[in-house]
């Protein structure tokens, strides 16, 4: 398939068998091997059941084709209402069918064969059953003039003249192969899943039952119940060489084992109740969920991808992946619009030797150095590698992987454009020696369906997957709420700091545990089947508890909310140690005293601890009753707080600026009245001394000018007295006029 061509030799006993540089697992003792061709026949089988709205209105028989070239599988095909299988391959590949090997599930019609064999094919194997225009459905069977007998004659002319091989190629399959993957099928995570999530579920009689009811319809489509009637068609065909008894019983063997085996295989992904391909966020609503045509396609796919495991070189687990597109308009394949992009199995390496490699793993082999983890291929890589088409950036890509992606391989998925991945996840999350799949369930732009049952019947389970795999990126919705109500509890106590804030910081404390019921929270979704968005009454708690005390549901939501409640107390622990460190740092730069708050949280601390251990079967009517309270019971009180504290502080400022201004005014008129006093002093005693020196140097003038002199020098002194301000051009003083800088708090200068 992916690996390199195993030629066909001819045993001494007559029939066809694969060899090859690989070693078979049966060889060596080891995990049987399905042959290649037996899988491209089985795949070409399970083409012919693909899923499709248009089914019905098919009146032929549908036929499934498989195209293969150099052992790789480049196309998956099935009949469409208009077009055969091979017509439809001729249409998509066109001149690169040439030296393709063809499987069909039915041997095809001769307007097929004719276009296949002109494209250059290089081998046709079909099913030995009834053809494509069904010779079982003939009526008159000796009438040699039946449409369907005379498309046999013209599909035996058309074979004997060309030179394509048509045949029938069966293999018979490895020892203990039908046990094999019967242990294995029953061990797949789709099985382990519904016997994880549901008590009640019995696997070996459903698993029983199933196969039995698979097992009748394939044996009515593939197989022919009379076996002289499939004689009489295999003439019809032109296989009269394996119509004698001794052959004839050994392809009829083949044909029923392959049939099993297809039926057990079937089984492995079952239609079970509501148990289906659910996306992991479910915050986001998805059409897949509830379009069924949807999901019997990606049930077909990881059938197809069940198949393929069972080619794996991997002696301990095989997996199988395989990669659909599905395009913007439907076309005229039986698939619609999608269509194949590649598929694989986890092998070793290409052309190289299988027994050169190590087989074993950690549990079988404690040297790191000589385990099997670093030579093997996984199939996500290889359906990557040997992909028939390119992976269109605007249409939808969808992986189908038999287990849960590992870390080596969920980047190259991320990046290869691939929208979707549709897998088991039982592995998610863990470590397993060489091995992780811890990225799988961290990945963003890639959306994840996995097997589920429907959240809106079991939402218990859904709450566990939930928590599961989500718990190491988001934080729980209640951290939020409960920092935010111990940040308004703190900014309270610090406030009032004081013996009778204790009682408030507690109930303070408590509410916030009673606001856990957050509306983003799985609990206000509805995740623990619990009815928290309207309040019971006590006679209808004690009727739910009636109905339900004796089922096994009961109990497992029980358990489920005391190991919520560990998680919770261990939770808050962790927040209220960061809030006592910011608090700390708050009273500091505050200058209060932290003592009563600290004494608050180790007070509640050590109340939560016994909550831990005690939880028990009352834990129901007590979360029940403490989620219904809400807030009530610390809105009054925190807002009162607040006010107070609001008020407080304004006073304090208003009085501080208040005393600030009085003394600064204060100040500012002090120094402006000294300096004025001090500079009208000054401009006085300089005029003083000024007249002086001036009647000391005039003894001489006229005593009639005298008077005169005098009134004018006294009213200048008068003037210069009531106008200190004014002074003279070129006065002395004039330069000496004071200069007063005062300093006040803020740095303003005045």
């Amino acid at each position: 398939m992916n690996h390199f061509q195993e030629p066909v030799q001819t045993t001494q006993a007559g029939r066809r068998e694969e060899t090859g540089t690989q070693t078979e697992c049966n060889a060596r003792g080891l995990s049987p091997r399905l042959s290649k061709v037996n899988l491209f026949t089985l795949l070409s089988l399970w083409m012919e059941l693909f899923p499709n709205n248009d089914q019905k209105k098919i009146q032929r028989r549908r036929n499934g084709l498989v195209v293969v070239h150099s052992s790789k599988i480049i196309g998956l095909h099935c009949s469409s209402t208009e077009l055969h299988a091979g017509q439809i391959a001729v249409v998509k590949h066109g001149s690169r069918m040439k030296d393709c090997d063809l499987y069909f599930s039915r041997k095809p019609c001769s307007t097929c064969l004719k276009m296949v064999l002109n494209a250059g094919v290089n081998r046709i194997s079909y099913w030995p059953g009834d053809p494509e225009i069904s010779l079982a459905e003939d009526k008159i069977l000796n009438n040699c003039y039946s449409d369907a007998k005379l498309d046999a004659k013209a599909v035996e002319r058309l074979k004997s003249n060309s030179r394509a091989r048509v045949c029938t190629l069966l293999q018979p399959l490895a020892y203990n192969m039908l046990q094999f993957v019967e242990e294995t099928s029953k061990k797949c995570e789709f099985l382990q899943s519904i016997n994880t999530l549901d008590p009640d579920f019995k696997l070996e009689d459903f698993f029983t039952e199933c196969r039995s009811n698979r097992l009748q319809e394939f044996e009515k489509l593939f197989l022919i119940s009379n076996s002289e009637a499939h004689k009489e068609i295999l003439k019809t065909v032109g296989l009269e060489n394996v119509c004698d008894d001794v052959h004839f019983t050994n392809l009829r063997h083949k044909m029923e084992d392959l049939v099993i085996l297809l039926a057990t295989i079937d089984c492995s992904v079952p239609k079970y109740e509501t148990f289906r391909f659910y996306c992991d966020d479910s915050d986001r609503a998805c059409d897949e969920h509830t379009n069924n045509e949807f999901q019997d396609f990606a049930r077909h796919c990881m059938v197809q991808a069940r198949l393929l495991a069972y080619r794996t070189e991997d002696q301990k687990i095989g997996v199988g992946a395989v990669i659909w597109a599905e395009g913007k308009s439907s076309n005229c394949d039986g698939t619609g619009a999608r269509y194949l992009i590649g598929c694989g199995y986890n092998a070793y390496p290409t052309g190289s030797e299988y027994a050169d490699y190590p087989q074993m793993d950690e549990k079988q082999q404690k040297d790191r150095e000589a385990r099997k983890f670093r030579y093997i291929v996984h199939a996500e890589q290889n359906a990557l590698t040997f992909r028939c088409q390119d992976i269109k950036e605007d249409e939808k890509t969808m992986i189908f992987v038999t287990k849960c992606p590992c870390d080596e391989c969920v980047p190259l998925i991320n990046n290869a454009g691939i929208k979707q991945i549709y897998t088991g996840d039982l592995d998610a999350g863990k470590v397993k020696a060489d091995i992780s799949y811890q990225k799988f369930s961290g990945l963003q732009g890639v959306r994840k369906f996995t097997w589920q049952k429907a959240p809106a019947n079991n939402i218990l389970t859904s709450s566990v997957r939930v928590h599961r795999k989500r718990g190491q990126n988001k934080p729980p919705p209640f951290q939020s709420t409960l920092s935010t109500g111990i940040m308004n509890t703190a900014s309270m106590c610090a406030i009032g700091s004081t013996t009778e804030s204790v009682p408030t910081c507690r109930s303070s404390v408590l509410g916030c545990m009673a606001n856990i019921e957050d509306p983003q929270s799985p609990l206000a979704k509805g995740d623990l089947k619990r009815p928290l968005k309207t309040p019971r009454s006590e006679s209808q708690r004690e009727e739910l508890l009636t109905l339900e005390i004796s089922e096994p549901a009961f109990k497992r939501r029980v358990v489920e909310q005391q190991y919520y409640l560990q998680s919770l107390v261990t939770s808050m622990h962790t927040v209220m140690n960061d809030m006592v460190d910011k608090m700390k740092m708050t009273m500091s730069r505050l200058n209060t005293s932290f003592s009563d708050v600290q004494n608050v949280l180790d007070q509640q601390l050590a109340a939560l601890q016994p909550s831990r251990v005690g939880a028990s079967s009352q834990t129901v009517s007590v979360v029940e009753s403490s989620f219904t309270q809400g807030l009530s019971n610390i809105g009054a009180s925190l807002q009162s707080s607040l006010t107070t504290a609001v008020t407080d502080v304004g006073c304090k400022v208003q009085e501080s600026l208040q005393v600030g201004f009085e003394s600064l005014g204060e100040k500012i008129q002090s120094i402006m009245r000294d300096g004025f006093a001090s500079l009208i002093n000054e401009h006085t005693s300089a005029r003083r001394n000024l007249c002086n020196r001036n009647e000391a140097t005039s003894p001489t003038e006229d005593p009639n000018n005298t008077s005169q002199e005098v009134g004018t020098h006294n009213a200048s002194q008068s003037l210069l007295l009531h106008c200190p301000s004014q002074l003279l051009p070129g006065s002395s003083l004039e330069s000496r006029t004071p200069s007063v800088v005062t300093q006040i708090p803020g740095d303003t200068k005045i």
